[in-house]
């Protein structure tokens, strides 16, 4: 029996690229020489395989993070006859090289390869953060905003984990460089006032605060406690809110003035939001105000 394979894309955008990888081997044996054509960050979500590169055997699975590098030869056999479902993520250039320099400043100098790791541990906390975005993916729940950010989040922490695993840390910021920090962030957050309603993505918004989408990324976390994504989808369900209260009749129009693209993401973001439908929202009394407050407070 042939070896069988399957690759599909869950989100294609202008910094980051992330499909969906799965093998069944015919044999466990190793397979024949294979190179990327792209580097890439593989994790792991069932199976195992190793990777032969370099004169090493790097076993992974859902333990592991695997860097492939462009043009760079390696084999791959199956330890087990299940063989592997991966997620596949491919950063742009420059944002790699940026977020690899957070820990290796050296990084900057080959831009080529910024970093040179085969492998790297996964933290339990960066598996969770993977299987959430892709099943958000597959089920059409994230945004593109949302899905840039996430993975941010999620790579930042893969490489980190990776520098610290090789003795590297972060080096400390300056006072200055926080509230240059403060004004972008703050910079931000005024044009996410002004376009709450249009389709933002991540890279739109760096431009316009002089930024960088991963720098931009990262301490506008720091600063505010949240990603832009979930900031951004907060003012948009205030707004609505305030329609509603106002007593506007038709929910599909609300929906689509705050930057939803139907009724039912709408509501579904709603009711996580406040607890409530938009239409139960707009039918509730003051005693049930009330009450839910009290819920809250509880």
């Amino acid at each position: 029996m042939a070896e069988q394979t399957r690759w599909r894309q869950l989100v294609q955008t202008p910094l980051v690229s992330i499909g969906d990888y799965r093998c069944r081997p015919a044999d466990l044996g190793r397979g024949p020489v294979e190179t990327s054509t792209t580097g890439s960050i593989v994790l792991l979500r069932s199976g195992a395989f190793v990777k032969h590169v370099r004169g090493e055997e790097v076993v992974a699975d859902v333990n592991h993070v695997v860097f492939f590098y462009p043009d760079e030869p390696y084999h791959v056999s199956h330890p087990v006859a299940c063989g592997d479902e991966c997620t596949v993520f491919r950063l742009r250039a420059d944002v790699l090289t940026e977020m690899a320099a957070a820990c290796d400043p050296a990084a900057v100098e080959r831009p080529e390869r910024p970093i040179d790791y085969t492998h790297a541990p996964s933290a339990p906390r960066s598996y969770m953060l993977h299987r959430l975005l892709v099943h958000g993916l597959q089920t059409a729940h994230l945004t593109e905003l949302a899905s840039e950010e996430i993975s941010l989040v999620l790579l930042e922490g893969v490489l980190n984990e990776a520098h610290r695993s090789h003795g590297l840390t972060p080096p400390r910021r300056r006072a200055d460089t926080s509230r240059a920090h403060r004004e972008q962030v703050d910079a931000a957050i005024v044009m996410l006032c002004r376009r709450f309603r249009e389709r933002v993505t991540l890279d739109d918004l760096a431009t316009q605060v002089h930024s960088s989408p991963f720098h931009l990324s990262r301490i506008f976390r720091r600063q505010t406690g949240q990603p832009m994504h979930a900031y951004l989808n907060r003012l948009r369900l205030r707004h609505a809110l305030d329609m509603l209260l106002d007593d506007e009749p038709n929910l599909t129009h609300v929906a689509l003035a705050c930057g939803y693209y139907d009724h039912g993401h709408f509501s579904n973001a709603f009711r996580r939001e406040f607890g409530l439908t938009p239409s139960h929202c707009r039918r509730a009394d003051l005693r049930e105000f009330v009450q839910m407050s009290k819920t809250f407070q509880a």
